[in-house]
């Protein structure tokens, strides 16, 4: 009997509900389901009122809200909820719950407030006010919120979920937290189903020992794949990598950066410029091209170094850093300049080796061989070695050159200069002494090892230690062919004169 009384009521209710609507001559979109009760007729002030009381149940558009107590607004078409409301998404995923709501059926404008929570699959969102939008399925909150979407945590002032794509985008103090990365943000855009956030405005992503940071760009939180522009840079190990944009696929290893690319070593003091570089983080590797350039930076005496392609890369014990240069190497600093096919450098022991008709340059000195190589000491040349071939020349003046000959050749440098060479197996040497300011004549030496002692550059004292043999030829008795040894070649116009000489090929 009870039960039947109950049913007679909810029919009741309807009916009148219904009759009201067709009254007002236009078709109200909220259709009343349910409701335990009426509670009184018309309230003072409010003459479109009705107050429905108990399991209070209604539906628009594709979603169903319930409640435990409402005050519909017949007229206008609005509802103002109470208590245990929910709104389920018809053949949906989606639903809302909360304390308080208002709804607007013209508009199809939700309000909630008080302990909302919004569900849909594996995403929860709690806040303290949302306004959810029927037609385009948008739910919008002003006043912070936590988001968790499986393992990731995410919080902001404002922000928007989407149930078309299931996304959401967040902004002010934007922070999303996974076991695997950090992410701090200003404006952010997360697909709950690719796992893609995607970032507009300055935005940090640490993940372990690394840092990211970008101003637009986007990020794929699964897989941990990057593409990132405006600003961006990595930091890794005392190494960052800058560029108009990178690219980073986590799966492969390897990625790209384009655009005024600088890759900044702090532990050794180096420098990678260019404008393309692909790159692999795990194996420390990098080719950069394009304009590539290798600045070694000291103290007042920064080395400079431009080819076609320049390769970073660790030694087979993982601890040291060896760099490539190769096709059409050119180098500047102030203490020496070059020139080679290729070339490279060792932090393990500090050397560099000239390969492809290397050719140095120090003070007025040019020296050439079929290899070179130098060490370093403290980040300044210590020794040198000309093998094969080995060739120094200083120019006197317009018409004389100092030379020094030999199958190979060690200099041995003293504050930036040539202090003393030695020279194994064919040596040979041009020299023009002076007495005071006048020249006095041409001294042609050979042994089969010699030993130099050099000044500003040129030949001071020369001690000829096997099989020695030497004239002064009197100036007047000399032919310009006599005055140059076998294979004599002064390059001058191919030496970079400045920093900025090493771009263009010589």
């Amino acid at each position: 009997m009870h039960t039947c009384l109950k049913n007679l009521l909810t029919i009741f209710v309807g009916i009148t509900i219904l009759c009201s609507q067709l009254s007002g001559q236009q078709i109200r979109s909220i259709t009343i389901l349910n409701a335990d009760g009426m509670v009184g007729g018309k309230v003072p002030g409010k003459p479109d009122m009705q107050r429905l009381i108990g399991n209070v149940a209604f539906s628009d558009s594709s979603v169903t809200m319930y409640c435990d107590s409402a005050h519909y607004y017949d007229t206008s078409n609005k509802m103002d909820a109470f208590s245990n409301i929910r709104i389920v998404q018809n053949n949906g995923t989606l639903t809302i719950t909360a304390e308080v709501m208002n709804y607007d059926g013209e508009k199809k404008l939700a309000e909630l407030h008080k302990n909302v929570v919004v569900n849909d699959v594996d995403m929860t969102l709690r806040t303290n006010a949302i306004y959810y939008d029927l037609r385009g399925g948008v739910a919008s909150y002003t006043d912070s919120a936590y988001i968790v979407n499986k393992e990731t945590v995410i919080t902001s002032k404002r922000g928007q979920y989407y149930k078309a794509d299931k996304s959401l985008h967040f902004q002010k103090k934007v922070r999303i937290n996974n076991p695997k990365y950090r992410i701090i943000s200003d404006t952010v855009n997360y697909s709950t189903v690719e796992k893609i956030t995607e970032f507009f405005g300055p935005t940090n992503i640490l993940t372990g020992k690394d840092s990211i940071y970008c101003e637009r760009g986007w990020y794929n939180t699964n897989n941990e794949d990057s593409y990132l522009y405006k600003n961006p840079f990595y930091i890794s190990d005392g190494r960052k990598v800058k560029a108009d944009t990178l690219t980073y696929l986590k799966s492969t290893g390897f990625g790209k950066a384009i655009g005024n690319v600088e890759m900044i070593d702090t532990a050794q003091n180096a420098v990678i410029k260019g404008n393309f570089a692909k790159y692999n983080l795990e194996k420390n590797l990098s080719v950069i091209t394009d304009s590539a350039l290798l600045i070694q930076i000291s103290e007042g005496d920064s080395l400079f170094i431009h080819a076609d392609t320049i390769r970073s890369q660790m030694d087979s014990t993982e601890k040291y850093q060896i760099l490539s240069a190769y096709y059409k190497v050119r180098m500047f600093r102030k203490d020496m300049q070059g020139k080679c096919d290729s070339l490279c450098y060792s932090t393990a022991d500090s050397t560099m080796q000239f390969f492809g008709e290397p050719i140095l340059w120090s003070d007025s000195s040019q020296m050439t061989a079929e290899f070179i190589k130098f060490y370093m000491v403290n980040k300044k040349i210590d020794k040198l070695e000309l093998q094969n071939s080995a060739f120094i020349i200083s120019r006197d003046d317009s018409a004389k050159y100092s030379q020094i000959k030999g199958k190979n050749m060690t200099g041995y440098f003293r504050e930036g200069k040539i202090d003393k060479l030695l020279v194994k197996g064919n040596g040979q040497t041009i020299h023009f002494p002076k007495d005071g300011e006048e020249y006095i004549g041409m001294n042609k030496t050979t042994s089969t090892d010699v030993i130099i002692q050099m000044k500003d550059g040129k030949a001071d004292q020369i001690t000829l230690l096997i099989k020695p043999e030497g004239t002064l030829y009197p100036l007047k008795d000399i032919t310009k062919e006599d005055m140059f040894l076998k294979d004599f070649k002064w390059e001058i116009d191919k030496k970079p004169m400045k920093k900025e000489d090493i771009f263009i090929w010589k």
